[in-house]
């Protein structure tokens, strides 16, 4: 799957699967319903793949375990959120 280059530890990200064709009868991407936390992170030297922990329920779990790829989008969260908006007002 994908990741933002950038991605790291305590990041709050979205999880997107794109179902396993072997294993499903859809290829519809689903995003996972919460906000979850990069609880650790090792990145490969040799290429671009890295080992993503999330902290999050076993529902997430279960979601990647039946994914075929896997896509992470980091987002703000909500205490960054309304930072900005206060330096915005």
């Amino acid at each position: 799957g994908n990741y933002p280059i950038d991605l790291a530890v305590g990041d709050s990200v979205r999880v997107v699967t794109v179902p396993d064709i072997a294993l499903s009868q859809t290829a519809q991407p689903e995003m996972f319903d919460q906000i979850v936390t990069v609880w650790s992170l090792t990145k490969h030297e040799d290429d671009d793949t890295a080992l993503v922990t999330f902290r999050s329920s076993l529902d997430l779990s279960l979601a990647i375990a039946r994914a075929g790829e896997v896509h992470i989008v980091r987002v703000a969260n909500q205490q960054q959120q309304t930072s900005i908006t206060k330096a915005e007002d």
